[in-house]
């Protein structure tokens, strides 16, 4: 406007226009631009608000009001609210069209920590039960969110606030809280627990009134450790010993391992220790203790009329005392003997026959000459001669093997104590 008449004052020379008609002329000017200024506010500043209820026409309002109170205030005349209806003025906006929504009563179900109310209401669940007295505490909680309307298809559930106490890091901290969890009492009390860490009860229990949770402060540790492998001692009956004899075969000695443990350490004491690796650096030797199985006899007496077994004549070198018994030997070995029969030939090449005998080779070479009788005094099997090895020398399970004509002669025998003479 200001360029406009500096044109205009330009073009009409100054000496041929009058002072009073050029202030004429600014005050039109001036009056112009305060009808175009004030009239483009105005149709700025309106916007219409829309006031929508189920089931009835909507009422829209053209309004200029900068707050929602002023808009409730000047329009209250054109919509009506019962003491529990309830209006949602949440999408208004001054300035903008917008929308309000009004909700009217309905009878909602309240369950309150057991006891049933049926209360007339609308809106939130929190402002409708205010409204009836109803008074929530810091911590109580409903099931209804309050951006969600209560209605006659909800039930309105109030769960009550209660105490839980927590014991960590050495302080006892009491929390108020409605539902949850033991987590969600930790949040509560703004407690954080570390990856190891676990509480008593465990995290996803769910809370009861005067609960006590304890926190565990976990941490995990590794370390190695040499450590000692005690030997073993393992006895083994051997028919080389008397009843009562024993003999260590090996002498044993402890081994020695690596051992890699992982310690749990609770509230900064050791709880437990998990084995992780184990590495042998020295093998434990077991300890072998051979025990005797030979009754000790000093006297043996036959019965009358016994026959040797064996089909071996004694020589003429070997004397026999008047109760059957080699006078002349180089020494006795009280041990235990089987029987086997069969034929063929011996491991030293003699024919299989009563006579030549199986023994550990290492015991009685072969050729060795012996003199054998029972020790019960009801057998006598006579002169042999080693001649053949005997299955037993794996298991030890006898000391010889005496060799039988037939099954039955085997039978007889059976497996018994005896006295062998090395002649």
């Amino acid at each position: 406007m200001i360029e406009f008449l500096k044109a205009y004052l330009a073009a009409s020379p100054v000496r041929k226009t009058s002072k009073r008609r050029i202030l004429a002329i600014v005050s039109a000017l001036v009056i112009i631009c305060s009808i175009v200024t004030l009239t483009a506010f105005a149709a700025a500043a309106t916007y219409k608000v829309t006031i929508e209820e189920d089931g009835v026409e909507p009422i829209t309002v053209s309004t200029r009001e900068d707050t929602i109170e002023e808009f409730l205030k000047k329009n209250s005349k054109k919509y009506t609210l019962g003491k529990y209806d309830y209006l949602d003025t949440s999408e208004f906006v001054a300035g903008e069209d917008c929308t309000l929504t009004i909700y009217r009563a309905q009878t909602i179900k309240v369950v309150d920590e057991g006891e049933i109310h049926h209360l007339k209401g609308a809106g939130p669940a929190k402002q409708m039960l205010e409204k009836h007295g109803i008074v929530l505490g810091k911590f109580d909680e409903v099931n209804i969110p309050d951006d969600v309307m209560v209605s006659s298809d909800k039930t309105v559930e109030i769960s009550r606030s209660f105490g839980v106490t927590i014991l960590a890091d050495g302080k006892e901290v009491d929390v108020e809280i409605a539902s949850g969890t033991v987590t969600d009492a930790l949040k509560r009390a703004n407690i954080v627990l570390d990856e190891d860490d676990e509480t008593i009860p465990t995290a996803e229990s769910t809370l009861v009134s005067e609960m006590t949770i304890e926190v565990l402060r976990v941490e995990y540790k590794e370390r190695v450790a040499t450590e000692v492998i005690p030997f073993e001692t393992i006895t083994r009956r051997t028919p080389d010993l008397y009843v009562g004899q024993t003999k260590v075969k090996v002498k044993g000695s402890d081994g020695e391992k690596e051992v890699t443990y992982k310690d749990k350490y609770v509230n900064g004491e050791l709880d437990s220790s998990e084995v992780l690796d184990e590495k042998i650096l020295k093998e434990m030797v077991t300890k072998v203790v051979l025990k005797g199985r030979v009754p000790r006899v000093n006297t043996i007496k036959f019965k009358n009329g016994l026959s040797p077994i064996s089909e071996l004549k004694v020589p003429s070198k070997v004397k026999l005392d008047a109760n059957g018994l080699p006078t002349s030997y180089k020494k006795i070995v009280d041990g235990t003997a089987k029987s086997y029969y069969g034929g063929g030939t011996t491991a030293s090449g003699r024919k299989a026959m009563p006579g030549h005998i199986a023994v550990n080779p290492k015991q009685f070479p072969y050729g060795t000459e012996l003199y054998i009788v029972s020790l019960d005094g009801k057998f006598i099997y006579g002169y042999c001669i080693a001649a053949d090895t005997g299955g037993f020398v794996k298991t030890n399970s006898c000391t010889v093997d005496l060799y039988m004509n037939t099954i039955e002669e085997c039978y007889a025998w059976g497996h018994r104590g005896v006295r062998i003479y090395v002649l």
